[in-house]
């Protein structure tokens, strides 16, 4: 080869380099959030088979789930493009969004219920009526990142001007101004503690609180109830592919005009859809994150 045409190939070399090249990853990933992992994971299965399955033709070749238990490792698997589309409950998702740079998406319907909401409870004769009422008191929460379970309800506490302070047993006191909570890890834990006077106030789904009184009716009220929120919704990470982002889109949107699509819609816990946010994701993202502000000021991650 003479010296001018090997000058040649050097130089076409480097343009090459300094051409971007788009890669495109071939494997979906959805992520979700549950100390249950297995659990989850069997709940979300036929979900990712059949968006594989409808991604056919496209340049996704796989669909994966990935389960955690928390909403910073969640985050934190986004950033490293780990996970493409997180789906959770709003104030959840909120949190992961501000630690992540992910952007929402679409939100998720369920059967039978298109709002999402936290009501405290007590028993009627445990003599709280209010919110200011917990004063002194103890509140059973599901978990840290729970939005019906501990999200939603911390804020009302902390609006109405009165501390949290969690505690590991019972003899523990509270100081003034303060609530004293603790965490049961699951909803139905939390039901068992307050049904047992373990607790003096809970802080629980609608569905869980139409439950109990089916079991004891008359026995507990209504001490405040949240703001309503969709049931969950959907993230995508920042930098991922437009295509891939609108094929998926139209997927999801599509799901409740078939029957096999309306089947796997029932197993991912009673959904009857996907769509878009009615008037975009701005106005709820903004109630999200003012809530999520007031708890940050009040030492609430």
């Amino acid at each position: 080869m003479s010296r001018l045409a090997r000058l040649i190939l050097r130089v076409a070399t480097m343009l090459a380099c300094l051409v971007p090249i788009k890669l495109v990853a071939e494997t979906l990933t959805i992520g979700t959030m549950n100390q249950g992992i297995r659990t989850q994971m069997k709940i979300y299965e036929p979900f990712a088979a059949h968006i594989e399955r409808e991604m056919r033709g496209t340049e996704i070749k796989n669909v994966r789930l990935m389960v955690v238990p928390t909403a910073d490792q969640m985050a934190d698997a986004i950033r490293r493009n780990e996970v493409d589309i997180f789906i959770d409950s709003p104030l959840v998702a909120g949190k992961v969004a501000r630690m992540s740079g992910a952007q929402p998406f679409l939100r998720r319907l369920q059967q039978g219920s298109s709002a999402h909401y936290s009501v405290i409870i007590a028993h009627k004769d445990s003599g709280i009526s209010t919110v200011t009422d917990l004063e002194g008191k103890t509140i059973a929460f599901t978990e840290p990142d729970s939005c019906v379970g501990y999200l939603l309800p911390a804020h009302i506490i902390v609006k109405n001007g009165l501390g949290l302070r969690e505690i590991m047993s019972r003899e523990q006191l509270a100081r003034p101004g303060e609530v004293n909570f603790r965490f049961s890890s699951h909803e139905k834990n939390t039901i068992y503690q307050i049904a047992t006077d373990r607790v003096d106030a809970a802080a629980v789904s609608l569905d869980s609180l139409l439950s109990l009184r089916e079991a004891r009716p008359g026995e507990y009220r209504i001490v405040a109830s949240s703001s309503q929120f969709p049931r969950q919704v959907l993230l995508y990470r920042d930098n991922m592919d437009a295509n891939i982002l609108s094929d998926l889109r139209a997927i999801l949107l599509a799901m409740p005009e078939t029957e096999e699509g309306r089947h796997v819609l029932r197993k991912l816990e009673n959904t009857s859809g996907f769509e878009d946010f009615p008037k975009g994701p701005n106005p709820l993202f903004a109630r999200i994150n003012m809530i999520l502000d007031d708890l940050s000021a009040a030492g609430i991650k």
